[in-house]
């Protein structure tokens, strides 16, 4: 005898509480007898529960994402005037500007680019942002004061609840049978789009 489980449909023992692939509770999870065919277990995963998004934490960090993308284009935008305006003076190399400018560029689509994936349930997407907070606790940490005690705790209180809350682990746990996908085809994209951002404010708008 096996139990499916209700949020990701991975197969677990009978005797089990605790779903083996996601961590869920398997209370009242449907028991089906091993020996029964493929046909009848594919059956049964066709009817898989819809993904419960919790509401407070991603839309906590999408929240985040969408004014620090805005915010990394608005500086964009200024940046560009600065560049075309004749009476601003930008003391620093066109390299440095353009750099700059594209730094802008990639912390906005990268955003964007999360807030798709956490948004829809994305392993990818749920890893990155788990590795970026990690990143900025380091950098907190490392560059310790008293002002970033209260930021420091707020990225520890997401990173737990991101890493051990089981309605957030399900969330972002494929279905079983579901294909693995890397939206290589958007970063291909990104990287040309980072490339012409490059020398359009290296070449023209310097």
């Amino acid at each position: 005898m096996v139990k499916f489980c209700p949020i990701c449909n991975a197969k677990n023992s009978n005797t089990s509480s605790w779903c083996t692939n996601c961590s869920s509770s398997l209370a009242g999870a449907q028991i089906i007898e091993d020996k029964q065919t493929d046909a009848v277990i594919d059956d049964h995963l066709k009817f898989q529960p819809e993904k419960e998004r919790p509401p407070l934490l991603v839309g906590f960090i999408i929240f985040g994402l969408i004014a620090i993308g805005f915010l990394s284009l608005v500086r964009l935008g200024m940046l560009v005037y600065a560049g075309l305006s004749e009476t601003a003076i930008i003391l620093i190399s066109a390299s440095s500007y353009a750099f700059i400018g594209t730094t802008m560029f990639l912390i906005a689509i990268f955003c964007f680019i999360l807030i798709y994936g956490l948004w829809n349930g994305k392993p990818w997407a749920w890893k990155m942002i788990i590795l970026l907070i990690f990143l900025l606790i380091v950098s907190g940490i490392i560059n310790f004061d008293t002002g970033l005690i209260l930021e420091i705790i707020v990225y520890l209180v997401i990173l737990v609840l991101l890493v051990l809350s089981p309605n957030v682990r399900a969330f972002f746990t494929p279905n079983k049978g579901d294909k693995k996908s890397f939206p290589w085809i958007v970063i291909g994209i990104f990287i040309i789009l980072t490339v012409v951002v490059y020398l359009i404010l290296y070449y023209y708008i310097y």
